[in-house]
This record gives C-alpha cells, sequence and structure tokens, in this order.
C-alpha cells in the first residue's frame, strides 16, 4: 500500500507540542500528587521534589500535575528556570508565571500588565527591584493568592522545571515564606545524572548542597519532605502506549515487534523512545512505504550511535568464536551469568581439567569485553546492561 503524497515528515507525531499532551503511565508518582493535593485543600500542603535523569519525562509530569490541578479546582501554574541567574530573578519567575496563570484564568492580562511595569506597579513590590526581600515575596504570594480565590481558585499548586537551577538563596526565601502559608503546594523537578545511588538520593543531595550554600539553612532542603522518582517508564506497557497513542489514526505502522524493540534499545526512557519513532517516522514518511520494519531502526541505530556500534565492531574482531557465542547467550537471556556455567552451555559433556581451562579463557574474553565497557562483572556474575551498547553487540556479532 503505498502512501499518501501528501503525508511528510510534518505529520510526524512524535514531535511533541505540548509538554503532557501524551502522558501515559506514571500511576505510582501520580498517587503521591493526589495525597499532596489532598492536603493542600485541607491547609496542609506536603511539598514534594521528583527527581530523574534527562529524557525522564520529568516536564510532562509537571504538565500532568499542572492539567489535574486545575481539573480540580485550584490553580495549576507551571515555571521553568532559567540558567545562571541570581537568585531574585528565579523567584521573579515563579511569581510572575503565576500572575500569567491567573491572568489566562480571568481572560485579561491585567496582573501581567502591572508586574512589567516594575517600579510603577501596583500590587507587586518584587517587580520593581533586583533584590530578594522575603517581606516583598510574601506580600506579593498573598496578593496573589487573594486574586486566585477571586476566580473560585483559592489553592495554588506551583511546579517548578530545572529546579536543580535554582540558586540556594531563592529556595531559602521560599521556604521561609511559605512555612507560613498553606495556599501554596510546590512540586520541585530535579534533572540528575548521578549513576551511583538512586535517583531520589540524588535529588536530596542536590537539595542538601543548596541549603548548605545558604548558610547552612538544610530546612530550606527538608521543606521538601519527600522526594518522588522519575526514570524509566515502570513497564513495557507504558513504553507501548507511549508510542501507539501517538500513532493511532496513522497512516505509518510499527509493528508489536518493532515497538518493543524501540523500548528496549531505549532502555524504557521516555525521551529515547519518542526519539527513535520519531526517527523512523521521519524515514518511512520520505519513502513509498507505511511499514515501519527494523532494518530502518538499524540504519538509525547505525547513524545516532555510530561511536558504540564502532566500539562492538572492535571488541568482535578481538574476541574468539567462543566468546562471541557466550555473548549471544546472555544476549539472549538477558540474565546476569558466570564465566563457568556460560561454558558448560558451550561445552557441554567436556571433562572437567578441559573444562577448567576452556572457562578460564572465556573468563578472560569476558574480561576483554568488561573493559570494553560492554560487560558488567558483578561478584563474577557477567552482564550486558547499558541498552545502547547491548543493542550495538548485537549488531556487531551479526554483522557478516
Amino acid at each position: 500500500m503505498a502512501m499518501d503524497p501528501s503525508l511528510d515528515s510534518s505529520d510526524n507525531p512524535f514531535v511533541q507540542q505540548v509538554a503532557g499532551e501524551y502522558f501515559v503511565g506514571r500511576e505510582g508518582q501520580l498517587k503521591q500528587f493526589h495525597g499532596s493535593l489532598n492536603g493542600l485543600k485541607n491547609g496542609k500542603p506536603q511539598h514534594f521534589y521528583i527527581a530523574g535523569p534527562t529524557g525522564s519525562g520529568k516536564t510532562s509530569y509537571l504538565q500532568k500535575l499542572v492539567d489535574i490541578a486545575n481539573e480540580e479546582g485550584t490553580l495549576g501554574v507551571l515555571s521553568t528556570l532559567d540558567y545562571a541567574v541570581p537568585a531574585y530573578d528565579h523567584i521573579a519567575s515563579i511569581v510572575k508565571a503565576v500572575a500569567k496563570a491567573i491572568d489566562a484564568k480571568t481572560g485579561s492580562n491585567n496582573l501581567t500588565r502591572d508586574w512589567n511595569k516594575k517600579a510603577s506597579s501596583i500590587h507587586f513590590r518584587l517587580s520593581g527591584g533586583d533584590r530578594l526581600l522575603g517581606g516583598d515575596l510574601q506580600s506579593d504570594l498573598s496578593f496573589l493568592q487573594e486574586e486566585s480565590n477571586g476566580v473560585r481558585l483559592p489553592k495554588v499548586v506551583v511546579c517548578i522545571d530545572e529546579g536543580q537551577r535554582m540558586e540556594a538563596a531563592a529556595l531559602s526565601a521560599l521556604k521561609n515564606v511559605l512555612q507560613h502559608v498553606s495556599d501554596f503546594l510546590l512540586i520541585l523537578s530535579l534533572r540528575v545524572e548521578d549513576e551511583n545511588t538512586s535517583v531520589v538520593e540524588a535529588g536530596r543531595a542536590i537539595l542538601d548542597r543548596k541549603a548548605a550554600d545558604a548558610e547552612g539553612d538544610y530546612g530550606a532542603a527538608r521543606f521538601f519532605a519527600k522526594g518522588v522518582a522519575l526514570g524509566p517508564f515502570d513497564t513495557e506497557k507504558e513504553g507501548k502506549c507511549c508510542v501507539t497513542r501517538r500513532l493511532a489514526g496513522n497512516q505509518v505502522s510499527f509493528s508489536d515487534e518493532l515497538i518493543s524493540l524501540v523500548i528496549d534499545v531505549a532502555g524504557n526512557l521516555p525521551r529515547r523512545i519518542i526519539e527513535f519513532a520519531s526517527e523512523i517516522y521521519e524515514h518511512v514518511a520520505e519513502t513509498e512505504s507505511n511499514i515501519a520494519t527494523e532494518e530502518v531502526l538499524r540504519k538509525i541505530f547505525k547513524v545516532r550511535h555510530g561511536d558504540i556500534f564502532t566500539r562492538a565492531l572492535e571488541l568482535r574482531s578481538q574476541l574468539s568464536d567462543s566468546a562471541q557465542s557466550a555473548l549471544k547467550i546472555m544476549l539472549s537471556s538477558g540474565r546476569s551469568v558466570k564465566a563457568d556455567d556460560l561454558s558448560a552451555k558451550l561445552y557441554p559433556g567436556v571433562p572437567t581439567q578441559a573444562a577448567s581451562t576452556l572457562a578460564k579463557a572465556l573468563k578472560g574474553d569476558l574480561d576483554r569485553a568488561c573493559q570494553s565497557g560492554f560487560c558488567l562483572d558483578v561478584d563474577g556474575q557477567y552482564r550486558i546492561g547499558d541498552p545502547l551498547r547491548r543493542y550495538a553487540l548485537r549488531l556487531a556479532l551479526e554483522t557478516e
């Protein structure tokens, strides 16, 4: 079946226009928010932070929280912090985001216009200066809460994206004001890249460092009592929904096998899934077919991750046939395994002394794979962990 000639890459459903538009999954994380939202409604807000690596869907999650807040009769606000600006600018951007959200509800631009008057503003004290003063912040937030209440939204949920950028003084100022105010709920998003600890612990470490920088104001860090982890999707089903929702009603189709493979190569990480699927779609849209195949993914992978694929080919050239067969077994099973057990599968029925020699040689090859970054040795158990390296190795081993 030929594709509609009017279809082009501009129809790509994986080029997401609105954060949260195709939000899927995250049931546990949403449950945490609903609990905090109920606390806010009862006058006991439970501020929390979310933490996750780049591409884990933090912005989409925050936008979903804003949508839920608006549906639940509260004012939902999303503010994204700029990089390398003073603490005053961070606080000012948050206050202005709340003002703009209220303007959107009233269909006017009155509050934003007044803010932009700076020193001539009638209602805002922060807009007219460049210093972060707690009294000014409390005055402005109290005024905005009254304005929000005026449109029958007495409680305010403020989601702050790129929270790791927040200056220590800004974090401390928010804590000092909001610990006396029960009408605001803050959710702070933190981008973490520490692979040696859990994302929640890494997020807490960021807050603790900021608290230390704020003259030891550790209350500012503990103000966000709980942390919520955002990493890969919890289930393969969520990853599939991330793809199928976007393809619904589209002429391009992905087989279930291809979707599963994309999810595996992407490590079930939202952004990676979308990036791979987007490039597959773009490729298919430029051909006469409407069927996306694994061959398209192979081509895309070898370009996008050519360095990893090249290193996989180099590793293959250094390994014996037995070691290559062992790696294929590991790729197929997906489990950790000892060199002795692999050797037993490769050489069944071999006498004990010979088996020991063969296992030792195989272990040397596996250690070489570990040194190249394609294997991990954890207490004598070998495994291929990183999903990108796993697929690169699979392609290399299949190459004639």
